[in-house]
């Protein structure tokens, strides 16, 4: 998504370019994990709003960020896994 706005701002889409970009999402995925670690749906929420999550949720997507991401608190993937609501993540979770 970034390399694309660069690019139609016209702005030169070189390797260091990549590199900020790449930083600059390193950065966003450490806040909503940081986020979700205090409150689980302000993070999610977080992420969708920087394009780091999809909008609708996608469970395999989530499932597989809270699998892959050593950041999060395991309570609160738990608390998070375990909500009636988000059942179909658990099950993508587990699978």
């Amino acid at each position: 998504m970034w390399v694309a706005y660069l690019c139609y701002l016209r702005i030169d889409c070189t390797q260091t370019s990549f590199f900020l970009i790449i930083t600059f999402s390193v950065q966003l995925l450490q806040a909503g994990s940081d986020q979700f670690n205090t409150k689980p749906k302000k993070g999610i929420e977080f992420l969708q709003e920087h394009s780091l999550l999809s909008t609708p949720l996608n469970p395999e997507e989530i499932a597989k960020f809270l699998k892959e991401n050593p950041k999060l608190d395991k309570k609160m993937v738990a608390d998070y896994i375990g909500d009636r609501r988000n059942a179909k993540v658990l099950d993508a979770f587990v699978r």
